[in-house]
């Protein structure tokens, strides 16, 4: 049984992204930027006669979907950035497939070949050291190209057939090697803005000679690189419950299996009315992949189930736009609570049907509150 609804949880007008389609690939001159001032910034029984797990099957049928998750090849600036050691851009991903398949970007090379001038391409997740409420360090590592060789001139790299499971945000970096980055003798990444797929903020990180990493941002410019990133579902992207067992009279103990840092809930219906599901408690932001949970338990059974709740928030209008992943043709519904202390979902009279594997639906409520739990559930799914 596939049940295709997410929990959202919106606080406040804190705004993420909105994902736009769009890209084409364009950059036909390039010039020198040079060493501008650059600075540091701020930026949770009696014994059961029957008892019946209820998995969440979240969209299988995309289990081999390929998304444009990541691009920024739209408009050149005209600049690139020669830079010795390790730097790179921390970006935030669109869509919802989190296993890259495919990753590109441009760079230029200016220097006389020597047969030692190479690079390598390493992904971070961002769960370093802390430095402000804005920033948290690359730390784990989750991708090393090993190095490959440069030549002369711009170029272009293609990482084709990946199968790297990444968090929704992540820092991808270049180091060159070989290179004195004097002017004649030096490589960069190239500077391109707008995003169009996903997101970037305008800074970029480097790793100094003692190996700490810093962020960093070019006076007067968006300091974001071209790169283009295609993923798919990874095949253990959707929630599982491994493990259910009782705990003396009263209580059932869970392990369920979940992606680092994405947000779930723990629900559950009585049999009699298995359509009808009641929050039990709410992870935000699992701190492992393998969560242990409590549940009370119930006569005669309980189903539960673990709901990876949505992704995106955003204003349209002044009103919240709530998006999650989709089956293509379903009908979906906003619903929401107030407080994490109601089990019971209120339904919003909007609905919307989908056209891609990505919905969105406006909550329209006059005033817009300021605090608010959503998720999106399929219309016939109470």
């Amino acid at each position: 049984m596939l049940h295709a609804g997410l929990s959202l949880v919106w606080i406040g007008r804190h705004v993420k992204f909105l994902m736009v389609l769009n890209h084409d690939h364009c950059y036909n001159k390039m010039r020198f930027m040079p060493d501008i001032s650059s600075n540091p910034l701020s930026h949770n029984h009696s014994l059961i006669v029957r008892v019946v797990i209820m998995l969440f099957m979240a969209w299988a049928p995309h289990a081999s979907a390929q998304q444009h998750v990541f691009e920024n090849s739209k408009q050149y600036l005209g600049y690139y950035r020669p830079q010795l050691g390790e730097y790179g851009d921390e970006i935030t991903l669109g869509g919802t497939a989190r296993l890259i398949t495919d990753f590109s970007f441009p760079y230029t090379t200016k220097f006389t070949s020597q047969g030692d001038e190479r690079a390598r391409i390493r992904f971070y997740a961002n769960d370093g050291n802390i430095l402000s409420p804005y920033y948290t360090a690359p730390g784990t590592l989750l991708y090393e190209s090993g190095f490959f060789p440069l030549n002369p001139g711009a170029g272009r790299r293609d990482f084709k057939n990946l199968n790297i499971v990444v968090p929704d945000k992540f820092t991808w970096t270049i180091e060159f090697r070989g290179l004195s980055m004097a002017l004649n003798d030096q490589a960069g990444l190239l500077y391109f803005n707008p995003v169009t797929v996903g997101q970037s903020y305008g800074d970029y990180w480097v790793k100094n000679e003692q190996g700490v990493w810093l962020p960093l941002q070019t006076r007067g410019l968006d300091d974001n690189f071209g790169a283009s990133f295609f993923a798919t579902y990874a095949p253990d992207s959707t929630p599982r419950i491994t493990s259910f067992r009782p705990n003396g009279s009263s209580s059932f103990d869970l392990i369920v299996n979940v992606i680092q840092g994405r947000n779930y809930a723990l629900e559950y219906a009585d049999p009699a009315e298995s359509m009808q599901w009641h929050r039990l408690e709410t992870i935000l932001k699992a701190p492992s992949s393998e969560l242990r949970l409590t549940a009370n338990a119930a006569k005669p059974a309980r189903l539960f189930r673990v709901k990876e709740m949505a992704r995106s928030v955003s204003m349209l209008g002044g009103q919240p736009l709530v998006t999650a992943k989709a089956i293509k043709g379903t009908t979906y519904v906003l619903e929401y609570i107030n407080s994490l202390s109601q089990t019971n979902w209120i339904r919003l009279p909007e609905f919307m049907t989908a056209t891609s594997d990505i919905v969105s639906i406006l909550d329209l409520s006059k005033p817009v509150p300021p605090t608010r739990f959503y998720r999106i559930n399929e219309a016939n799914d109470r």
